[in-house]
């Protein structure tokens, strides 16, 4: 298997994957957050993953959890442990933001309230610099755990595919889709993510 885990972590290094309740499809609601975050709260993800051709080449399972928090200048940022993912990330008004604890920065990752063709900068670890644009506010993702309404986030890296992103306000994460590139640099799916459960406190 070409995938490891540590170039998932180096793909999508920012954060973790959040709650979900299933339900029939519901609309978004302004008043939740977009990642729900509490100490405590533990999501379980499967990962098919793909080579350069498309064909499947085995499943990765991963569990994140916000383990601990920390107070920033009156922020909480909650820490997450994941094989996959890992960082501090928190709910402000605008959105989900990450702190890198090396530079002492911080960055808008997935703007909330939104509408779609908005689109910004989102930067992690000081060196890696997405480019995103909500696609939608009301994609509907059907994944082991249920069927939800989603926005869609896509976001490039260097202009081309880096990843795409469905959260459900007031749930969190419900599926993500994570690119990679070939020698010749023709971008390819290298792994879909999808939520299979969760325990929230």
């Amino acid at each position: 298997m070409k995938l490891t885990l540590s170039s998932l972590l180096l793909c999508f290094t920012l954060i973790t994957v959040s709650s979900c309740k299933k339900s029939n499809p519901t609309g978004p609601s302004n008043g939740q957050q977009i990642l729900p975050l509490a100490l405590g709260n533990t999501w379980l993800m499967q990962y098919t993953v793909y080579d350069t051709t498309g064909i499947v080449e085995g499943m990765i399972y991963d569990t994140a959890k916000a383990a601990t928090d920390r107070t920033i200048s009156g922020v909480t940022w909650y820490r997450i442990t994941s094989k996959v993912f890992g960082g501090f990330i928190a709910n402000e008004s605008d959105g989900l933001w990450t702190y890198d604890s090396s530079s002492g920065g911080s960055s808008l990752v997935f703007k909330y309230p939104a509408n779609v063709g908005d689109n910004w900068d989102a930067v992690m670890n000081t060196s890696i610099a997405y480019q995103v644009t909500v696609q939608s506010v009301n994609a509907t993702i059907n994944v082991p755990k249920g069927t939800y309404t989603c926005y869609d986030y896509k976001m490039l890296l260097n202009s081309q595919p880096g990843l795409e992103v469905y959260l459900s306000p007031g749930i969190g994460f419900v599926a993500m889709e994570v690119y990679s590139f070939t020698k010749s640099g023709r971008s390819y799916k290298q792994a879909y993510g999808e939520l299979t459960s969760v325990t929230l406190k």
